[in-house]
């Protein structure tokens, strides 16, 4: 079971974010991999060395998905976290998380992505359009649902990789393979590389899984 967090200079929701990880209420080994995409500020390194547990793993080629395959290669879980530095997580969201990968068809997992403050003009209007969560009922889509969709898949109504847990073997699948490293944060289209990996993965013929009650909650 590994824990993939990408950062870039943030050491202060780092800080927290990795005090949330290491409090899970869990019996599974879990490994927690820090991907810092920034190591020449040195802002990222003190910050992991508080942690004994914690891998910390350099990407020197700036954007997101770059950063998350360097940590999903560097990872050895069968199943792989993705989460962002600016998350924290109640200490029961990673064993909600994982509940619907008893089914051997469910490649991708997704769970809530909740506000962490709603202070701010523009914190409001964010998620007045929406946000990052995709509600409080849980969902899944498969093979059927792709093809129903065709013309137009709605991927994004899925999750997020803020919170999302994947099959590692998924990574090595010829049709699946690791995130689109010319989409994401730190690239021009700033967006899409989780959107396109749920793509991939409903076109392959398996299902992701949204999990309503495995809520982080996210600084945005």
């Amino acid at each position: 079971m590994s824990i993939v967090v990408a950062t870039y200079d943030r050491p202060e929701d780092l800080s927290q974010c990795l005090r949330s990880l290491v409090a899970q209420q869990t019996q599974r080994p879990v490994e927690i991999i820090v991907v810092d995409n920034h190591p020449a500020s040195g802002l990222t390194a003190p910050v992991v060395a508080e942690f004994s547990s914690v891998l910390l793993v350099e990407e020197l080629r700036k954007g997101l998905s770059y950063a998350r395959n360097a940590g999903f290669a560097a990872s050895s879980g069968e199943i792989c976290v993705a989460t962002d530095d600016d998350v924290t997580m109640p200490a029961d969201w990673l064993e909600r998380l994982l509940v619907p990968f008893a089914r051997p068809d469910v490649m991708v997992v997704t769970g809530n992505v909740l506000p962490m403050e709603l202070e701010s003009p523009s914190q409001r209007l964010f998620e007045s359009y929406g946000g990052l969560g995709r509600g409080f009922e849980n969902k899944e889509a498969n093979g059927k649902w792709f093809e129903a969709h065709r013309n137009a898949v709605p991927t994004w109504q899925l999750g997020a990789t803020a919170n999302a847990a994947f099959r590692s073997s998924i990574f090595a699948h010829p049709d699946i393979g690791l995130m689109e490293e010319s989409l994401g944060a730190g690239m021009p289209s700033g967006v899409g590389e989780d959107t396109y990996m749920f793509y991939k993965v409903l076109k392959a013929g398996y299902t992701i899984c949204y999990q309503a009650d495995a809520y982080v909650w996210h600084k945005h």
